[in-house]
């Protein structure tokens, strides 16, 4: 049970805070013990848990071992935000895939093991998957970050991806688009200019069903802070941490392309 005002207040709740607050609880979680289209009785809001606790702490437990497991890989507990997103980007280049075959088949049907919680137990997913769970193992680490999605200019179907918060400025960041890059930056750190100069279009989309069923208006998360504009167009060659300085190899350039970056 949690305190609640409403049904609709439970609705929206439970609608998405399962999956991006506690992944492992993803479709085994429902509104109401007895009647579930009216889970909140004086002020308190009942759910159900469709596995037996047991088996749901299992679940759980098995999960936060393999978060914890990644953070440790991926980074050290002395790295500032904006080394936290990078060696979480570069972490994922280097260990997961995109599921094409799950693509594929949800053209002609459809496809109802996709959640966040499977991208990072499985190492596999697509866009909706990784979007927010990019998101999720940022917000492990300290880094504000969330969900946003559009769509591709070759296509009408959508996309997601992720939008941080660093210093109190926005950035977005793609790591579907990344994976196969080979440690490409291009998608890493981008304006909202950037975004749409990869063939992404506006408008683009802030995953917030707060704002759209409480209507409204969402705040303006506008990315335009061109901090990082030399990564765009380069892949990382080295990394020291010491001096904060990256190596970068242009792949546009037609002569000498390798430059550093200082980052603070």
């Amino acid at each position: 049970t949690f305190p609640c005002p409403d049904d609709k207040t439970c609705a929206w709740v439970m609608g998405q805070f399962p999956n991006l607050c506690l992944p492992p609880v993803y479709n085994y979680i429902f509104a109401g013990d007895t009647d579930p289209d009216h889970p909140v009785r004086d002020g308190v809001a009942h759910f159900t848990y469709s596995i037996p606790h047991e088996e749901l702490m299992a679940r759980i437990h098995e999960f936060e071992t393999e978060v914890e497991r990644m953070l440790n890989e991926a980074m050290t507990s002395d790295m500032t935000d904006f080394e936290k997103a990078l060696a979480l980007y570069l972490y994922w280049i280097d260990n997961f895939e995109y599921d094409y075959d799950s693509y594929n088949r949800m053209q002609t049907e459809v496809v109802t093991n996709l959640s966040c919680y499977r991208a990072l137990m499985e190492k596999t997913g697509i866009c909706g998957d990784f979007g927010p769970a990019y998101a999720y193992l940022l917000m492990q680490v300290g880094v504000d970050a969330s969900v946003i999605s559009g769509h591709a200019d070759w296509s009408a179907e959508g996309h997601e991806w992720t939008i941080l918060n660093l210093d109190g400025k926005y950035y977005q960041a793609d790591v579907t688009f990344a994976l196969g890059s080979e440690d490409d930056l291009a998608y890493f750190m981008m304006t909202d200019q950037q975004r749409i100069d990869t063939n992404i279009i506006k408008p683009f989309e802030y995953v917030s069903h707060y704002y759209k069923e409480f209507n409204l208006t969402i705040p303006d998360y506008a990315c335009t802070d061109e901090t990082y504009a030399p990564l765009w167009k380069s892949r990382l060659l080295s990394w020291d941490r010491a001096t904060k300085t990256l190596t970068c190899e242009e792949y546009l350039a037609e002569s000498d392309n390798t430059f550093t970056f200082r980052y603070e």
